[in-house]
């Protein structure tokens, strides 16, 4: 099922129509047999197509209130809708269901050409038309499941690098720093003089030393570092149960690699700030705030280098 963290709006913008479309005409009940979706307001949103069937504007709008009103009396049944065909009026059984989450109902059903037919084929028809339902509804399940969980890892996910963004590390940090009964520290690096490397090569340089930096990075991700861009030209490690000795070491292999990357129009370097966090003593906040005073005193030093903040 779908989570309910995705709300209703969210879901129907994630539909592809076209797909759905394509699925109507593909388990259309029978040979003249109808498949509708209708939303609450009483717009039909996909019917099928290429098929001989009673026309939405027959088998609905002359009834529609009624239709929608007992629908909201009993979320699942059979409506009974008189129809004008070829001059005569005929008795149209409409079975449908109503599915709360998405505000829509699929009404389906047997058009008047198939009910004089034999009682055996009537029933056969009907079992078709059934299953039917089922394999749309099954299949735009499928579709906005799988979509909605793209869209769970879009917004997690930093779009040039695809490292965690920003919001994502901090909920991973926030659980590390509330569930850990050791130290942690945090690493905060800076491109030094990115602007320049903006500027005088243009940002698609910019980009590729952004990919460049977090090629290297991502060397470093495990179960107890955590890697993320924090923003524009800034990166942010957490390094769990890692005191700021082993921080800095592990800073400085990153510095050092990052100072050898030779396959741009460009050389640039990288400074950093790290400061060991105690779980008892210091937020996660107040981490990050001491250790891009590391990487001040780092950039006021002469760039290119890590700097450990202490506090007293």
């Amino acid at each position: 099922m779908i989570k309910s963290s995705v709300d209703k709006e969210e879901m129907l913008h994630l539909v592809d129509a076209n797909l759905l479309k394509k699925k109507l005409a593909d388990y259309q009940p029978g040979d003249t047999g109808f498949i509708y979706i209708i939303d609450k307001n009483g717009k039909i949103i996909l019917q099928p197509e290429g098929k001989q069937h009673i026309s939405s504007q027959e088998l609905f709008n002359s009834n529609m209130n009624a239709f929608l009103k007992q629908v909201k009396a009993e979320p699942e049944g059979t409506f009974i809708q008189p129809v004008e065909v070829n001059g005569k009026t005929v008795v149209e059984p409409i079975a449908y269901k109503h599915y709360d989450f998405l505000n829509w109902t699929v009404a389906t059903g047997i058009s008047d050409s198939e009910l004089n037919q034999s009682t055996t084929h009537l029933y056969g028809s009907l079992i078709t038309a059934v299953i039917c339902v089922f394999l749309i509804i099954a299949s735009l399940i499928f579709v906005l499941t799988i979509r909605h969980r793209k869209q769970i890892i879009a917004e997690k996910k930093d779009y040039l690098t695809g490292l965690d963004n920003r919001r994502c590390f901090m909920e991973l940090a926030q659980v590390v720093e509330q569930t850990s009964s050791n130290i942690y520290s945090i690493v905060l690096f800076d491109i030094d003089k990115f602007k320049n490397v903006n500027d005088t090569y243009g940002h698609a340089e910019g980009d590729e030393v952004i990919r460049e930096v977090t090629h290297v990075l991502k060397q470093f991700e495990s179960p107890n570092v955590f890697v993320s861009r924090h923003g524009g030209e800034e990166f942010i490690l957490l390094l769990n149960d890692l005191n700021e000795i082993e921080a800095k070491a592990i800073a400085e292999d990153i510095r050092i690699r990052i100072s050898k990357i030779s396959s741009l129009k460009c050389r640039f370097t990288i400074s950093g700030g790290v400061f060991e966090a105690d779980s008892d003593k210091h937020n996660l906040n107040e981490a990050i705030a001491f250790a891009d005073e590391g990487l001040y005193v780092a950039k006021q030093s002469g760039r290119n280098q890590i700097v450990i903040k202490h506090v007293s």
